[in-house]
C-alpha cells in the first residue's frame, strides 16, 4: 500500500513538474516572438485599439426582396479581415505573460490618455488614422482606385480578370511623440489590414522592432498573396525611418538593410 501510495505521488509530481516546465517554456516562446510588442508597452501596460467602420446605415436582407434592415449606430461595419486582424492583435496582447489592459474605442472616442495606441484601417474607415497619416507626408493612398504609394514606391494589388484581388499591401505607420506611441496598422484593402498587424505580430527583424519605439517616423509595407478567401504570410518589403530607406526587397528578392 505504501508503495502504490509513494508511486502515484510521484506520478503527480512528475506530471506538475512537467506542467510546469511546458507552460514556462511556453511563456518563454511567447516572449521572444512577441519580444518586440512587450517593449513597445508603456509601464501602466495600457493600449487602446480605434477600429474602423464603414458608413452603411441598412443592408438588404438575402431571400427576402425588398426588406432591409437597419443597424444599430454601435454596430460596427468593417470587412471581415480587419475583424480577423483586430482579433489576432487582442490575443497577441492578452497572450503576453503579463496582463494588458486593452480599451476598443472608435475614431471619435479617442482618449489621450493613452501612451499606446493602435489605429487600425486607413483613412477611409478610420479619422484617428487620417490624422496620423499626415505624419508620414510620403505616403499617398487615393480613393476610390485604392492605390498606394510612398515616395517612389508605389503599391498597386494585383487583381484577376473578374476584379477580384491577387494581392494586397499592408502599411505600418509609428509615430511617437512626447513619450506616446501610436501605430496605424492599414492596407489598400481590408486584406492589407490583416496583412499589416500580422507583420507586426510577427515582426523577426529585432532592430526593425526596437524602431516602432524610438523612431519618430517609422513606415513599414508588406505584401501578401491572396487566393479566394485565403491570404499568404505577409513579406517585408520596406522601412523608411522618416522617409530614410532602411530596408527594401531587390528585384531578385533579396533582403538589403540600412539598419544601424
Amino acid at each position: 500500500m505504501d508503495e502504490m501510495l509513494v508511486n502515484i505521488l510521484a506520478g503527480l509530481l512528475t506530471s506538475a513538474l512537467g506542467f510546469g516546465l511546458g507552460a514556462v517554456f511556453t511563456r518563454v516562446k511567447i516572449s521572444q516572438r512577441l519580444g518586440h510588442i512587450e517593449r513597445l508597452l508603456p509601464a501602466d501596460r495600457r493600449v487602446q485599439v480605434v477600429l474602423p467602420s464603414a458608413s452603411v446605415g441598412d443592408f438588404a436582407i438575402k431571400g427576402e426582396a425588398g426588406s432591409v434592415a437597419t443597424f444599430p449606430p454601435n454596430v460596427l461595419i468593417m470587412p471581415m479581415p480587419e475583424g480577423s486582424g483586430i482579433a489576432r492583435l487582442v490575443l497577441g496582447l492578452r497572450s503576453l505573460p503579463r496582463k494588458v489592459h486593452i480599451l476598443l474605442t472608435t475614431d471619435d472616442e479617442v482618449s489621450p490618455e493613452y501612451a499606446l495606441t493602435f489605429s487600425i484601417g486607413g483613412p477611409s474607415v478610420n479619422m484617428e488614422s487620417r490624422r496620423l497619416v499626415d505624419h508620414h507626408p510620403q505616403f499617398k493612398i487615393v480613393y476610390p482606385d485604392h492605390e498606394a504609394s510612398f515616395g517612389a514606391e508605389s503599391y498597386v494589388p494585383r487583381r484577376s480578370p473578374d476584379g477580384s484581388l491577387q494581392e494586397d499591401f499592408g502599411f505600418l505607420l509609428a509615430h511617437t511623440e512626447d513619450g506616446r506611441t501610436s501605430i496605424v496598422c492599414c492596407g489598400v484593402w481590408g486584406t492589407g489590414t490583416e496583412s499589416a498587424i500580422r507583420g507586426l505580430l510577427d515582426l523577426s527583424d529585432r532592430r526593425l522592432g526596437s524602431r516602432l519605439r524610438r523612431s519618430k517616423d517609422l513606415f513599414i509595407a508588406f505584401q501578401t498573396r491572396i487566393h479566394g478567401l485565403r491570404t499568404s504570410k505577409p513579406q517585408l518589403l520596406h522601412a523608411f525611418d522618416e522617409g530614410e530607406s532602411l530596408i527594401k526587397i531587390d528585384d531578385e528578392g533579396e533582403l538589403s538593410h540600412g539598419l544601424d
